[in-house]
């Protein structure tokens, strides 16, 4: 019997494969099931020097035409079904071995950095029976493409023996009208209406998580993955490298790597060779990155704070600024001033007039970032958390 079973969804991001291969097997006890899947035409060859148990493809889907330029059509919903096909694949697979009671599922930029904090979130599951554990805003969150809530496809577990009986991975990736309903708002659903609230473990949100340099990462609507994030209680990290300028998204997973002890097998140690950056060095670099990109924005008279973190859109802003003649850089002052301030207007209207006449009325269930158990207990004198053996919001468990 395995420890812990490893599903991980992944397209062209080999070397992070290998790095978590590393992980796993050089530098953390135990033994694991690792189940990779990709949709990339290479994959074989590319992890031919990687030690995992199974390499699995996505279905034969139709992504390759050309992008929908339809309105009703997210632009994101190609991506959307690759993701979707490829988790329920890797999952399933996991289940379907039989070698480990859980499955964590991964993408391959994210990485958990402590083994005895993870096995204590599935010693958690098992003792409270819980089926399905995730991390995100939770049940009380609407969005356009998580209407009933949602929650991060990375990081989350299953109980292997529930999803084996109940064909819990059984679907269709159009099941869950991709054209509308993200992998967040996909796990939602599932967790509603597969697992339900009593089984569904939500452990934590993106509240608790930092950045390099320990500021708390921005919440929705801006994007709480990207470039980074790191849960300290957990231990898990997530850098997507290229949202950083340069070099500088793989020196930080470098860091990491190093700091947690993740310093063992032939992947790991090029890696640090090549990439380890000592501490100072590596964060007075990301601190000018920054601070270039904000000193580029005020210098015009706008705000970087729209964008957060988003260093690669910010980047991108910038470069197209610069390669405009003198006229053509006027006309993208001017649209970038008037489209601040519609959404400075915007937000400001919301919050002053539409919250509690438009918005509250016309989705109900918008609740975060308030707690849905409070909610209920206000509303609902019979579902009071007391007479409750579960919360809505997730619990803290011993």
């Amino acid at each position: 019997m395995k420890d812990l079973a490893i599903a991980i969804s992944v397209y062209d991001k080999f070397q992070d494969v290998k790095l978590l291969s590393d992980l796993f097997r050089k530098n953390w006890p135990g033994s694991y099931d690792l189940v990779v899947c990709s949709s990339h035409p290479q994959a074989a060859s590319r992890l031919a020097d990687c030690d995992i148990d199974e390499l699995l493809s996505t279905e034969n889907l139709p992504m390759d035409g050309p992008g929908s330029s339809d309105p009703r059509v997210s632009p994101r919903a190609r991506l959307w079904v690759r993701v979707i096909d490829s988790i329920r694949k890797a999952c399933g697979r996991c289940a379907d071995r039989a070698e480990a009671p859980f499955t964590l599922h991964l993408h391959a930029d994210a990485c958990p950095l402590s083994w005895p904090k993870l096995r204590r979130l599935a010693e958690r599951m098992q003792r409270h029976g819980k089926w399905f554990a995730a991390r995100g805003e939770g049940f009380g969150f609407y969005a356009v493409n998580e209407p009933v809530g949602g929650f991060d496809d990375m990081f989350f577990v299953v109980d292997n023996a529930f999803a084996r009986d109940t064909g819990f991975w059984d679907f269709d990736p159009f099941d869950f009208l991709p054209h509308k309903i993200s992998i967040h708002g996909v796990l939602a659903i599932l967790g509603l209406t597969r697992v339900g609230i009593r089984r569904f473990y939500h452990y934590g949100s993106h509240t608790r998580a930092v950045y390099w340099d320990g500021k708390p990462v921005v919440l929705y609507p801006l994007n709480s993955a990207h470039p980074m994030y790191f849960d300290p209680e957990n231990c898990f990290l997530h850098i997507h490298e290229s949202g950083f300028r340069g070099d500088l998204g793989v020196r930080l997973k470098a860091h990491y790597l190093a700091r947690h002890e993740v310093t063992r097998g032939q992947h790991v140690e090029e890696f640090l060779a090549k990439w380890q950056t000592p501490e100072p060095e590596l964060f007075g670099a990301l601190a000018a990155s920054e601070a270039g990109l904000r000193r580029f924005f005020l210098r015009r008279g706008l705000s970087p704070a729209v964008y957060g973190r988003n260093f690669d859109q910010m980047a991108a802003l910038q470069a197209a600024y610069l390669g405009l003649p003198a006229a053509g850089k006027g006309r993208w002052l001017g649209r970038m001033h008037a489209q601040q301030a519609k959404g400075l207007v915007s937000t400001l209207v919301r919050r002053r007039f539409m919250r509690g006449r438009i918005f509250r009325d016309r989705y109900l269930d918008t609740v975060w970032p308030d707690r849905l158990d409070d909610l209920y207990e206000s509303a609902f004198a019979s579902t009071a958390r007391e007479v409750r053996d579960f919360s809505l919001d997730g619990a803290e468990f011993p």
